[in-house]
């Protein structure tokens, strides 16, 4: 076997450069300065569907209150969305994407929060939480695929 030069001269692949010492530190305070934020990100979206949940269950008691529970809740559940997924993200995303994120996470919230409410409440409303359950796993499934898959609906269906 004869040896071809163009292949005993190849040069190695290029080595990834690593980030120096000063862009490692800075790496390092931004993260460290962000995690109170993440914590309050993740707080809001757990305080929020936890006010949905009530408003969805016990909306048929009072009506115009737990309508305003509601409400607050998405609205703490989208403001802990828009922390988490657009101000501390690593990259900037479109105005479609930010869009979708922010729909999509209401649509989550709401599923969420009809399925814990209804989890909680089986035994006080059982034949709404017989609705709210099922409705709440259904809709907080397609949300989470809406929000977070490249090609949700291909995701959903398979």
């Amino acid at each position: 076997m004869s040896s071809s030069p163009s292949l005993a001269t190849t040069t190695p692949p290029p080595t990834p450069s690593r980030p120096t010492r000063s862009q490692r530190r800075s790496i390092s305070r931004r993260e460290g300065a962000s995690l109170p934020w993440r914590y309050l990100g993740y707080v809001g979206y757990y305080v929020g569907a936890g006010l949905i949940s009530g408003a969805v269950v016990h909306h048929p008691m009072a009506p115009a209150r737990y309508s305003m529970i509601a409400a607050s809740g998405v609205l703490v559940f989208l403001l802990a969305t828009v922390l988490n997924d657009i101000i501390l993200a690593t990259e900037r995303q479109p105005l479609s994407r930010i869009l979708r994120v922010l729909g999509t996470s209401t649509m989550l919230s709401f599923g969420l929060g009809m399925l814990s409410g209804g989890m909680q409440h089986f035994a006080d409303l059982p034949e709404r939480c017989a609705v709210l359950i099922p409705l709440g796993i259904v809709l907080s499934f397609v949300a989470f695929f809406l929000k977070e898959a490249k090609r949700p609906w291909r995701r959903i269906f398979g």
